[in-house]
């Protein structure tokens, strides 16, 4: 026997059908690369941006941001990136085709240009989203930091910030944080912190 649907119905099913094709599913998360020295870039593998602060201004929940190894200033040289979105993970320690990644060998460094006029007023790597991912970064905030004398060996009163600061639980694994001016990783319950070296803090390695 067969069955009859009137074109009510079935015109509540097609409208339904339309909005759950449109906002019914998350949106794909997009993979960003970054190379230290590229120039005209738009973010893809073959033209990669020259900063992570290019790919973070641009990239959605749940994109990945993969970066080469070399030395990284951030925008106008001010040595700060922010995580924007829940879910976003900065992935560093790759050769420079992307073919190879090896943290501990291919070092992606996250700096501050002391040649720079803009002083860092806050860490150098944050955020105030969830499930965010730091993997194979290397800071180190010497340059940041004021010394009594040529031999570094006392810091001034004046020092740079700590490291790495998130508000929500985060992952921070296979990284290398050196001379932080206060700890090296402030977090909260719930972060997964593991493999990575801290060295030289004035306050905790992390907390």
């Amino acid at each position: 026997m067969g069955c009859r649907v009137s074109s009510r119905v079935a015109l509540c099913l097609t409208v339904g059908a339309v909005f759950s094709a449109l906002w019914g599913s998350p949106a794909e998360a997009r993979d960003w690369f970054v190379r230290a020295g590229a120039s005209g870039g738009d973010g893809s593998q073959a033209k990669p941006f020259a900063d992570p602060w290019q790919a973070l201004e641009k990239c959605e929940a749940g994109d990945a941001v993969h970066v080469t190894e070399g030395k990284y200033y951030g925008r106008s040289g001010l040595g700060t990136w922010k995580l924007p979105f829940d879910g976003v993970q900065l992935i560093g320690g790759y050769d420079r085709d992307f073919k190879v990644r090896d943290p501990w060998t291919h070092l992606t460094e996250l700096l501050w240009d002391k040649t720079s006029k803009n002083w860092p007023k806050e860490e150098r790597v944050t955020s105030n989203s969830k499930g965010n991912v730091i993997d194979g970064v290397v800071i180190d905030m010497k340059d940041q930091n004021q010394y009594v004398d040529e031999a570094l060996s006392g810091r001034t009163e004046k020092a740079g910030e700590s490291a790495m600061r998130f508000t929500h639980p985060v992952t921070v694994r296979n990284s290398v944080i050196l001379n932080p001016g206060a700890s090296g990783i402030v977090t909260v319950a719930g972060s997964v912190i593991e493999n990575n070296l801290i060295l030289n803090a004035v306050g905790w390695g992390w907390r």
